[in-house]
């Protein structure tokens, strides 16, 4: 599925893709081929004109296989990023709708995807990929055509390579181990800095300022050797380098000469090859880096794969469409629910009828807000049932089931927009009149008429601009625009005063289209309740309230 949505769907760029790296190819071997019959052919001769058209034949070619490079990278860099793209969308897609009992499961998975995979997979699939495809592609059209020139030439640049690997290999891993050490060491001298630069006092008291510098310069002395022996390790990976990088040209000039002075080979094919050489030495002397380039990318491109095959599971019966107009109860039948053993609820029951405005209160912890999670379908209970309109949960389309809900809580999030657009963010087709319906009853009118742009006043970033309060009323006012059944409020208005409460409150519950579940956290909030569920020791305990 990921393969045909993610390759196939971008089979066209793949072509276009393999057509520039099939041309940098052709041309990344044409001027070589240029250079050997400039030199056999063209300086031979005395047409001054004819060296000046090679030297222009060269030129363009070098420049043409440049370009194509440019390219390919530039294409590859356009579809790699639209298809990293469409893996963001489609796994924070996923997220999103999952149950939120695995939603929270997969959380940290996510993040890590998000924050490391995929930034992993952007960055490196993308700068670095299409140099190696390109070095790869160039060194197979420069190894055909040494091996044209020369089969030996071919046999001996690749196992000269390969031998230098061993050696690099050993070295390299070496300084990996020595820049660990000496990292360790420079953390551990920063740290022993921090600990008595963080604590003068003590520093100051116990007079030992000697015991401290050599303890310092302890540490100090060992950082520097083993900077040394990583800088000696590196200069001595620099120098077998070279050696190596020196054989091959060597080699070719050695057999190559020979080959010329007995007539087997031209002065051009000499100097092509030494010119084909490097192209292909250039991935073999890589290799060790595109080994660790892959080890890395493949298991982030499998978890990748995995996390977008998650999908929530699918109900084992026909799904029960109620219409909105036709909700007027919802009940909770011995519900049980519980956290990795610690039961939350325990044989929890109640009933809640359309315009039966209810109240929970409780200590902190519990249980309130589990009833809302509950109720919007985010938790599903190991034991009882939950039902509307008689109807299972099991049965309910949950997406249909929370466009019945709207939830104001005291952890809000805000759009960097005007209070306009955060409240039509809920609901794009709301009137003004509905927008000042919905200011009114949340007291929002009160501060907004007082702001200079009014409700085109820009919020800041999740609404910094604004009070405590004055979130909770606009949180409030974004939870009425939605016109829904049921409105649901968490300790939706805990940082107003009694007053501005009061008032509030008042508005609200005169309305006859709302029926209000509200989690309390004062006791005046009971008096405009005609039903209180009262939580303690994980038992509930309904009240009908006169």
């Amino acid at each position: 599925m990921f393969f045909k949505r993610y390759v196939l769907g971008n089979i066209k760029g793949i072509l276009l893709l393999v057509s520039l790296a099939t041309m940098s190819t052709l041309l990344g071997i044409v001027p070589p081929a240029l250079v050997q019959w400039y030199m056999d052919s063209v300086l031979v001769g005395t047409n001054a004109d004819l060296v000046f058209k090679a030297f222009i034949a060269i030129l363009l070619a070098m420049v043409a296989g440049e370009i194509c490079k440019v390219l390919f990278m530039y294409f590859y860099s356009k579809i790699s990023f639209n298809l990293v793209m469409k893996i963001k969308n489609s796994i924070f897609y996923n997220l999103i709708h999952l149950p939120y009992e695995l939603f929270r499961k997969q959380y940290n998975r996510s993040m890590n995807l998000f924050v490391n995979d995929i930034k992993s997979l952007q960055s490196t699939g993308i700068e670095t990929v299409p140099e190696i495809i390109i070095s790869i592609f160039i060194a197979i059209g420069s190894a055909i055509y040494l091996s044209f020139i020369n089969p030996l030439f071919l046999i001996g640049t690749i196992i000269v390579s390969l031998i230098s690997l061993l050696p690099l290999y050993y070295i390299n891993k070496r300084q990996g181990k020595l820049v660990e050490e000496a990292h360790k060491y420079e953390q551990d001298m920063t740290e022993y800095i921090k600990n008595f630069i963080d604590k003068p006092i003590f520093t100051k008291i116990i007079n030992k300022n000697i015991l401290i510098s050599n303890g310092f310069k302890k540490i100090a002395r060992l950082n520097m050797l083993f900077s040394l022996k990583r800088e000696l390790n590196f200069r001595a990976y620099l120098v077998i380098r070279v050696f190596f990088d020196s054989l091959v040209p060597a080699f070719i000039f050695g057999y190559g000469g020979y080959l010329y002075i007995i007539g087997q080979l031209s002065i051009g094919e000499v100097v092509a090859s030494l010119l084909l050489v490097p192209t292909i030495t250039k991935p073999i002397n890589n290799i060790t880096g595109y080994y660790l380039i892959l080890k890395d990318l493949i298991p982030r491109i499998k978890r990748i794969i995995t996390f977008s095959k998650i999908a929530p599971k699918a109900k084992e019966h026909p799904l029960v469409s109620i219409p909105k107009v036709e909700i007027n109860e919802l009940e909770f039948i011995g519900v049980t629910y519980e956290v990795n053993g610690l039961k939350i609820l325990n044989d929890a029951s109640f009933k809640i009828t359309e315009g039966q405005n209810t109240v929970i209160t409780g200590e902190s912890g519990a249980g309130k807000s589990t009833i809302f999670n509950l109720l919007l379908g985010l938790y599903n209970p190991q034991i009882g049932e939950i039902r509307i309109n008689d109807v299972s949960y099991e049965n309910v389309d949950f997406n249909q089931l929370r466009n019945f809900f709207a939830i104001s809580a005291q952890d809000v999030l805000f759009l960097n927009d005007s209070i306009k657009n955060n409240l039509k963010a809920f609901n794009q087709m709301a009137t003004d009149k509905e927008i000042k319906r919905a200011l009114y009853l949340s007291c929002c009118d009160e501060f907004i008429d007082q702001l200079p742009e009014g409700i085109n006043t820009n919020i800041g970033e999740n609404g910094n601009k604004l009070s405590g309060g004055q979130r909770q009323r606009l949180s409030i006012a974004r939870a009425l625009i939605t016109n829904r059944k049921f409105l649901l409020l968490d300790e939706a208005t805990s940082a107003l005063n009694t007053e501005l409460e009061k008032e509030l409150f008042h508005r609200l519950y005169q309305q006859n289209d709302i029926t209000i579940i509200q989690i309390a956290h004062r006791p005046s909030c009971e008096e405009y309740s005609l039903q209180k569920i009262h939580i303690e020791n994980k038992k509930l305990t309904t009240y009908q309230i006169a």
